[in-house]
């Protein structure tokens, strides 16, 4: 005997396979939002400890900054002492050069001329004075030529004082009317080579009036 089955059982299969299908869907759906979950956290940890580190990098290299300020504030201190040093040593070796050049200047200073200052910077000295005659500044000159502290002589400027009759003359003028202004390098002085940072001290000295011998 054959059975025939008038049910709408294609309707029910179809039924079922859609709620499993629905469920499968949610399901998966579920499990993508756990995931999506899961991975918000993970990255919104990572992000609270890359925030972590960045603050502490900056607060280390605010650090570094102001070591890098106090080292540069160090360094500046540094150069300030080496120049202030760099000037007493110019100063203490300018007394002992200034001593050896007038003794070596009053041995080659001929009579008849009258000394009213001299003046040094580096190692040209500028001397200013006052001779009886042109033949006693050419001696002057000879004797710097033949010395072995001073060389290169130049005489800048010469005039004869006799014929001023508006400045009022004094006994020197009387005695030495030639009024002169001489050159001339000396021998073994260090140069002095200015820096970039400061200045180089200056050199300039004036000395008092001294007069050669009389024969």
């Amino acid at each position: 005997m054959i059975n025939i089955n008038l049910l709408p059982w294609r309707i029910q299969l179809q039924k079922e396979k859609q709620r499993e299908f629905i469920f499968l869907v949610l399901i998966s759906l579920g499990i993508s939002i756990f995931l999506c979950l899961i991975a918000h956290i993970y990255l919104a940890r990572q992000l609270s400890k890359q925030t972590n580190v960045n603050n502490y990098l900056l607060q280390q290299i605010s650090v570094v900054d102001q070591q890098i300020t106090e080292v540069n504030a160090i360094k500046q201190q540094k150069n300030d002492l080496i120049r202030r040093l760099y000037i007493i040593h110019q100063l203490q070796s300018s007394r002992v050069e200034l001593v050896e050049m007038f003794n070596n200047f009053v041995n080659i200073l001929p009579s008849g001329i009258y000394i009213t200052s001299i003046k040094k910077h580096d190692n040209l000295v500028t001397i200013d004075g006052q001779a009886r005659s042109n033949q006693q500044v050419s001696q002057l000159m000879k004797n710097i030529d033949a010395s072995s502290s001073f060389s290169s002589p130049i005489l800048t400027e010469i005039q004869d004082n006799t014929g001023n009759t508006q400045a009022p003359k004094s006994t020197i003028d009387e005695v030495y009317p030639l009024s002169f202004e001489l050159q001339v390098r000396q021998e073994g002085a260090p140069e002095v080579v200015e820096e970039t940072t400061s200045p180089s001290p200056n050199n300039n000295s004036t000395a008092a009036p001294t007069q050669g011998s009389t024969p």
